[in-house]
């Protein structure tokens, strides 16, 4: 999950993109000089190269503290020709999701550096998630002659071969670069996550169980390093769950969607664990993302989405609106149409009719012309909130969009019959005053 971009990334960008050699022009925050002092006094009494260690570590797990963007910009300031200075603001950047200015870094770590293996290994890192293959090969192909000793360039060609689904070729570089004995962050959870992949491919499940051990060992090497690394605690998880150790996946599985929820694996699994041990109020936040995801709801009892039906049935409504206000004001949740429609139907089919209205008119807000979501609004409208005026202009909404819809124009006409006669309507009338009266009791 990105973070949000602090006072200090900008100034990073302003500052530090400039050429090796250059000192660039600081643009200082006044609000801000309290705090350079202690990132001065900070940055003295650390020594470098600890203080390097940890702003990396804090890069390699997808959040870095505003402290750690200071330090990186006293360090900056104080040695701009340090390629590992550069190296590691580079990694901050790239966490931050400026690509291009990470690059930039890297590139001019490499200029500073030109036989340091590390800074060639995140510009093929930064070449393959940009999409940039065949420069990326390009580069593979001349640090594999230049670093035949590299773990980090190994490591890469094997992430580079993953990328590609070449399982084997890539296991062989992760195990290249591990019998090099460095430490790379990320390289045991790689080899973790092709045992979890072959574990799932065999026919015998003692063989399957062995990989799954084997990918749970790796993972746990890894966050022995890095505590805070998301992947390995994903893949130990899903390792888990395939071994049917339900209650033991949750917690990895919990800690990974704690950290980045935006993985629909994750997200399916984690809502599947906890509706099996009977923590339904937890189960909801990741099952609603899960679906959010997904672009399209297929109906039928085997669309792994039919869990939210599963998980409302066991919710009051008051659990429900207070999960789904959570969801809500959460960081890096992106709305879309389709999915506060499918919400939609399974508040129906809960017969949390008012909750639904709302996610109709949610859908609607984002897609005007969402036929579909005017007429099931409409229908909710006009069965369950009585609001008649209402549910005539929704059902208007909907043909327009449905242009020539059999069923939304019978309703419509329906409508628009009964509200002409609704003062002689003695059973409208009788229907009104019972929901009315059911609606005070709900209430």
């Amino acid at each position: 999950m990105k973070m949000r971009f602090p006072i200090f990334a900008l100034t990073l960008l302003c500052t530090f993109c400039t050429a090796p050699g250059s000192q660039g022009a600081v643009i200082e925050d006044p609000s801000s000089k309290s705090a350079s002092t202690s990132v001065s006094a900070s940055t003295a009494a650390e020594p470098q190269k600890l203080l390097l260690d940890k702003i990396e570590a804090e890069a390699n797990s997808e959040k870095v503290s505003e402290q750690s963007l200071q330090q990186i910009q006293a360090l900056v300031d104080k040695d701009p020709n340090n390629y590992r200075i550069r190296l590691v603001l580079g990694l901050c950047l790239q966490t931050l999701g400026l690509k291009d200015e990470a690059l930039e870094q890297f590139n001019a770590a490499v200029k500073l550096a030109p036989d340091a293996p590390e800074p060639v290994a995140q510009i093929i890192k930064a070449k393959l998630q940009m999409g940039q293959t065949k420069e990326a090969e390009d580069l593979i192909t001349s640090a594999r002659k230049r670093f035949p000793k590299s773990p980090e360039i190994a490591y890469w060609v094997g992430n580079y071969y993953a990328s590609k689904s070449q399982l084997g070729p890539a296991f062989k570089f992760y195990t290249e670069a591990l019998s090099k004995g460095k430490t790379v962050v990320g390289l045991p959870t790689a080899m973790a996550k092709i045992n979890l992949t072959r574990a799932q491919q065999q026919r015998d499940p003692y063989i399957s169980y062995a990989y799954y051990m084997q990918a749970i060992t790796l993972a746990d090497q890894d966050l022995k390093v890095d505590p805070k690394l998301t992947d390995a605690y994903h893949v130990k998880g899903m390792a888990l769950l395939k071994m049917g150790k339900i209650a033991e996946a949750i917690e990895p599985l919990q800690t990974a969607f704690d950290k980045n929820p935006i993985n629909k694996e994750l997200d399916l699994a984690l809502a599947r664990c906890l509706y099996w041990s009977g923590n339904f109020k937890g189960a909801l936040l990741p099952a609603c993302i899960y679906i959010a995801e997904e672009s399209e709801f297929v109906p039928g009892g085997k669309d792994p989405k039919q869990i939210l039906a599963s998980i409302l049935s066991h919710l009051s409504e008051s659990e429900v609106k207070a999960g789904l206000n959570d969801l809500f004001t959460r960081a890096g949740f992106k709305r879309n149409p389709r999915f506060h429609y499918t919400l939609a139907s399974f508040l129906d089919g809960r017969n949390l009719h008012a909750l639904a209205i709302e996610q109709y008119k949610a859908a609607i807000a984002l897609q005007p012309d969402f036929g579909e979501a005017w007429f099931h609004l409409a229908y909710n409208q006009e069965k369950y909130a009585q609001d008649y005026d209402g549910a005539l202009l929704s059902y208007k909404n909907a043909l327009r969009y449905m242009s020539g819809n059999a069923d939304v124009a019978n309703h419509l006409r329906r409508l628009e019959d009964r509200l002409g006669q609704r003062n002689d309507d003695l059973a409208w009338q009788l229907r009104d005053k019972l929901l009315r009266l059911k609606n005070a009791g709900a209430n």
